[in-house]
């Protein structure tokens, strides 16, 4: 008699292992996993270093064995340790089929992405006065620095630059960091400092999450 569980590998070809990351479950490795084709785009405006690659992912379902319907926002992680996240899952009944519409977010790898993120720690000094210890939460983050505004006036021989950015970041960000309890820097690949104001789509799983921050830079004026 036929199983299409049990013999999912035979009536499907390009099969390959995975392993579901289910929010609030224990990872489960899933030997054999077809992913269906893949459509790529632009994540964001970003010259191409935002991107998008979205794609179906199939695997059998075993009766003896039900897996917990994985939550949206679980993770698929493929053999070559990309990172997919789930936006969309059913079990087709008939067919014992997992079949969940997925995205994978990246930012384009080089030496201009990525940033170092600080937090502050405060401590009283002799005088009473508070000071910021700043110590790395996260090394070598990709991410994508991106000017918003900009404005500059001259003061004491310096001109002196303030712009808003937009730091677009591959990873998603600890749920301390946000909470507001914590002050962050972030320093890129130049050395450039950024001092993190807000946050954007940190609760949402088809977008990669927003740092908004404000960088100041000084320029002697030449007299």
């Amino acid at each position: 008699m036929f199983d299409p569980s049990a013999d999912f590998e035979m009536v499907v070809d390009g099969l390959e292992p995975i392993t579901l990351r289910a929010t609030g479950q224990p990872a489960v490795s899933i030997p054999l996993a077809h992913r269906g084709q893949l459509s790529a785009a632009e994540a964001e405006a970003s010259n191409g270093q935002l991107r998008q690659t979205d794609t179906v992912w199939q695997w059998a379902s075993d009766p003896a064995t039900p897996l917990v319907h994985p939550p949206l926002g679980s993770t698929i992680l493929d053999g070559s340790l990309a990172v997919w996240t789930i936006l969309a899952i059913r079990l087709q009944v008939m067919s014992h089929k997992w079949e969940a519409v997925c995205r994978n977010l990246a930012v384009e790898a080089g030496l201009n992405n990525a940033i170092t993120l600080l937090g502050a720690t405060y401590a009283r000094d002799a005088s009473g006065e508070a000071r910021a210890t700043w110590t790395a939460l996260a090394s070598g983050l990709r991410a994508r620095v991106q000017p918003v505004t900009a404005a500059a006036e001259v003061e004491q021989g310096a001109d002196q630059v303030a712009r808003d950015v937009r730091i677009t970041v591959e990873e998603p960000l600890d749920s301390d960091w946000l909470a507001g309890g914590v002050h962050l820097r972030a320093i890129d690949s130049a050395g450039r400092h950024y001092l993190v104001t807000g946050y954007e789509q940190s609760e949402r799983i088809d977008v990669l999450p927003v740092l908004l921050a404000v960088a100041a830079d000084a320029v002697e004026v030449p007299e």
